[in-house]
């Protein structure tokens, strides 16, 4: 276990955390339904203002559930239901083009064995990518360097996060993943007649210690660009009453991975990171996309909740967005 101040972080977490707020504007999308479609399945690319959201289903099993119509889905604005303009299946029968930027934490806490095992992990997980998606490497301590820019090529992005040996300094969480989201604003909403997914994943203890970028920001330039936040965190640890739990860190209490649809997957300190990124790629690759035109606004600046529901029993949605306003 690494030692920690951890009643000091934990007082971080309160103070940070008070008055988030979470993801503003939803972006626009030119997506249309496809001439003749009884049901929108399949849809072509043109000029339109849709709200979307990315859902993720699986059984009480963890099962992704696969063959789901629009139909089978109830999409509430507000709490008034609404029309499904835009529906998509993605997973491996119909692959689904990303725009990744991996942010790799190099701060004091990191040694470079467990860099060597986030870089052999890494690799692995590129290999089963879409060879036509982009992917951008950041390392971050004190300081924010981008690594690899976007690339299709998988070992100069792997060669360049080999090269980096900048370890040490204190940990820019926050700053790191802003960075990625301003890299990731530049990549076109689409490749052909999909939507492109864009992803941050960043790899760390969770600790953030002197970003100067608010939480809030995040969630809300993250909800402006439809980003999508994973986190691969290595935890710590202090006992209890009940025996050892984990500390919680101010990546988990920000809930940026929950409020932008992703998630977090831990990794014990000296394990392998192997099982972390195969299941981030997996939680990518199976997801559906609904879409709808959204209501007309009563006032500016009004937040408006969407929810998502199934018509299909025993099932557990993920959605990535909760809300949004105009």
């Amino acid at each position: 276990m690494r030692v920690r101040a951890l009643f000091t972080r934990f007082a971080l977490i309160a103070g940070l955390t008070a008055g988030l707020v979470l993801p503003g504007d939803w972006p626009s999308h030119h997506l249309i339904q496809a001439a003749g479609q009884q049901e929108p399945d399949t849809f072509l690319r043109v000029n339109s203002d849709l709200v979307t959201v990315d859902v993720t289903v699986r059984d009480e099993h963890g099962r992704f559930i696969h063959g789901l119509k629009a139909s089978d889905f109830t999409l509430l604005e507000d709490g008034k239901p609404c029309s499904i303009d835009f529906f998509q299946e993605n997973g491996a029968e119909a692959p689904r083009k990303y725009a990744m930027v991996f942010a790799i934490d190099f701060s004091g806490s990191v040694t470079p064995d467990e860099s060597a095992m986030q870089r052999r992990a890494l690799g692995e997980f590129l290999t089963g990518q879409n060879p036509e998606s982009l992917f951008a490497l950041i390392g971050f301590n004190h300081d924010i360097k981008v690594l690899e820019n976007f690339t299709r090529d998988r070992q100069r992005l792997l060669k360049s996060f080999e090269k980096h040996k900048d370890y040490g300094g204190s940990t820019r969480i926050y700053d790191a993943v802003a960075q990625a989201i301003t890299m990731l604003k530049k990549v076109p909403k689409t490749f052909g007649p999909r939507r492109t997914r864009k992803i941050v994943v960043v790899v760390t203890d969770g600790f953030d210690s002197s970003s100067s970028t608010g939480i809030a920001e995040i969630a809300r330039r993250a909800g402006d660009e439809e980003v999508t936040i994973y986190s691969v965190q290595v935890p710590s640890y202090m006992m209890s009453m009940n025996g050892k739990v984990r500390v919680p860190t101010l990546l988990d209490a920000s809930q940026l991975t929950t409020v932008t649809g992703g998630k977090d997957f831990p990794v014990e300190n000296g394990k392998d990171y192997t099982d972390a990124f195969r299941a981030i790629s997996e939680d990518v690759r199976e997801s559906y996309t609904l879409a709808y035109q959204p209501r007309q606004a009563t006032s500016s600046g009004q937040f408006h909740k969407i929810s998502v529901t199934t018509k299909q029993p025993g099932l557990v949605l993920r959605t990535s967005r909760n809300g949004f306003s105009r």
